[in-house]
């Protein structure tokens, strides 16, 4: 991520060497991008383009910088897209399920854009999934207990258990692990 002559905010791509710097989602649209994230064989970067009315993830072609929009959404807006360790889906979270759009829960998103699937589906404000190694849960934040804690959700069975324990600041950064019981 890195700013334009515009000073818009968009995904740049840039060769190991520090050679061959190069916007990959300035021509897609002009307004800032968000959330950069390389797929497992550093041939796309799943991103979040602000169209004004929506916010979708766009897939783009590091190479080419060629774009789609991964969710068609009329008005949902999505925040930090993360690829699947094999690179098959996407976990993000959005406002796409709440008719007021002022919430987010978690959703799983096949990389063809097909099998949108809330892995939450709660009242509460729910950000930042992150893959598991093995590919098999998600962590996430919410704010359930009214603090923000992490929580777990299994993909194949939606079992969903909270594995922090937070004390102070609904935004506290320092999570700590429940105590064992």
């Amino acid at each position: 991520m890195g700013r334009d002559d515009k000073d818009k905010a968009q995904v740049w791509v840039v060769n190991r060497d520090g050679s061959a710097l190069h916007d990959i989602s300035g021509k897609f649209a002009a307004r800032d991008k968000a959330w950069a994230s390389i797929s497992p064989d550093g041939k796309r970067v799943a991103y979040v383009a602000d169209l004004r009315v929506t916010k979708p993830v766009v897939l783009a072609n590091v190479e080419t910088g060629e774009s789609q929009i991964l969710t068609l959404d009329e008005a949902a807006s999505y925040e930090s897209p993360r690829w699947s360790p094999d690179g098959k889906q996407i976990v993000a979270a959005s406002n796409r399920d709440d008719p007021l759009r002022s919430r987010n829960d978690i959703f799983l998103i096949a990389v063809d854009g097909s099998n949108i699937r809330n892995l939450t589906r709660t009242p509460y404000e729910e950000f930042d999934p992150q893959w598991s190694a093995d590919g098999k849960s998600i962590v996430f934040d919410s704010l359930q207990t009214g603090t923000s804690q992490l929580f777990r959700v299994y993909i194949s069975s939606g079992e969903t258990a909270r594995i922090s324990s937070n004390t102070s600041h609904d935004m506290e950064p320092a999570s700590r692990p429940l105590a064992k019981r």
